[in-house]
């Protein structure tokens, strides 16, 4: 899978860069392959950049975004001269080679052994040693101004890697999440009537963000499922399950009876906690969901025309699963259904 593929690469060049086994040249490249594996098309342009060169016109200016996209990235800088923005172009490969060509050369670089003779030698050997010194003193600067740009991009690289890893881990995480959730809902309802697999069939057919009106029947359906949900599962968990009023811990009546499935979902999801004996957020979570729905039901029925978007519709439907499976997997660990049971 990409996926996998990208956080594979993401580690490799946050590990290599950390213990140094990888050049910052190396990790720009593998950089531009997470972010071809991961469709990130800012990054692909910019990463191009960083690996091809920043294109320049006839001129020797900078074509199109290349400069801001440069200067957002790391190689911009103010100069002291005329206190304007500036970006260096020069690549990682070309500041490492460049920073190394300085050192070895450095190192390679003395006096020892020079002479010279006749009435201006001592002239002659004053003006080498400062010439010697001098070019040493050179690239000295040259070699630190080299490594100091190279590490801002090797930082750039390290970011950009450790920010995408961080990303598709929680993705994945978060995607097994649902897929839990989601499997468990399923499964729940095919134990139910067809009337309540079909409300499932009415949200996918729903979701046509070209359509106002479907989208409404998406929010409408599960409004319908929650309330289909809330009659069974307060039918399973109550003692006197033909009671209208439920007594909250709080000692609130609850009115239980009819259309009045949030309060029935707010009744189950308080039992359930107390036949757990601990905190969970299935009351508070099942509340928010219900809100949302109602605000949006509400609205339709005081008749303002207030189109519903795709984006709501979706979290919707994405908060409707997300909370019952919580709601059902937090029912089993207290009643042990079968039918609920996450392992299945």
């Amino acid at each position: 899978m990409k996926k996998d593929d990208a956080i594979t690469t993401c580690e490799k060049v946050v590990s290599g860069l950390e213990d140094g086994s990888l050049p910052a040249s190396r990790a720009a490249m593998l950089c531009l392959r997470i972010a071809r594996l991961t469709n990130d098309v800012d990054s692909i342009e910019w990463l191009s950049y960083e690996n091809g060169g920043y294109p320049t016109d006839s001129k020797g200016l900078l074509e199109g975004n290349a400069f801001a996209i440069g200067c957002k990235h790391g190689r911009g800088y103010i100069s002291a001269k005329d206190g304007k923005t500036y970006m260096f172009c020069q690549l990682i490969t070309e500041l490492e080679s460049s920073a190394q060509s300085c050192s070895s050369a450095i190192s390679s670089f003395s006096t020892s052994g020079a002479s010279a003779g006749g009435e201006y030698s001592n002239a002659a050997l004053n003006n080498f040693e400062v010439g010697v010194h001098n070019s040493i003193v050179q690239m000295i600067q040259d070699s630190r101004e080299c490594t100091r740009k190279a590490t801002i991009l090797r930082g750039q690289y390290y970011d950009f890697a450790l920010k995408k890893m961080i990303t598709l881990k929680f993705g994945n995480a978060a995607e097994g999440i649902f897929d839990l959730y989601s499997s468990v809902v399923n499964n729940y309802l095919n134990s139910l009537s067809t009337g309540n697999v079909l409300k499932i069939d009415a949200i996918q057919d729903s979701l046509d963000e070209h359509n106002p009106e479907k989208l409404s029947q998406a929010v409408t359906s599960c409004r319908r499922l929650l309330d289909s949900v809330s009659t069974d599962l307060f039918f399973k968990v109550a003692k006197d399950s033909k009671s209208k009023i439920f007594k909250s811990s709080t000692g609130k009546d609850l009115d239980i009876s009819g259309d009045h499935y949030l309060n029935r979902l707010s009744a189950i999801a308080e039992i359930i906690t107390n036949k757990l004996g601990k905190n969970t957020l299935v009351g508070s979570s099942v509340i928010y969901l219900c809100d949302i729905i109602e605000n949006i039901n509400d609205e339709q029925c005081k008749g303002v025309h207030k189109s519903i978007s795709i984006d709501e519709a979706r979290s919707c439907v994405l908060l409707t699963y997300s909370i019952l499976g919580n709601l059902l997997i937090n029912y089993h660990q207290a009643f042990g259904d079968a039918v609920i049971n996450p392992s299945k």
